[in-house]
């Protein structure tokens, strides 16, 4: 396979590093938003406004991991 038959952009290879970062820190965010719901002992009713903000980020990490996996798929 020549050069010049490959897509313009980065590799596969290349797109990996993003992707992976970005799924550890969401698989970590997750964990954590998880675990500080049951031990502070919240219910539908009761969820502090210190653990939206921590289920927001978790939200937009999975955005954007999705959007730049979505980027490499494409890739």
């Amino acid at each position: 396979m020549k050069k010049s038959d490959m897509l313009a952009g980065r590799t596969a290879e290349q797109w990996s590093g993003p992707v992976r970062f970005l799924a550890r820190i969401l698989f970590s965010t997750g964990v954590i938003s998880g675990a500080l719901y049951f031990v502070t002992g919240s219910t539908a009713e009761t969820v502090p406004l210190w653990l939206y903000v921590i289920f927001g980020v978790t939200i937009v990490i999975f955005v954007v991991a999705f959007l730049v996996y979505c980027a490499f798929a494409l890739k």
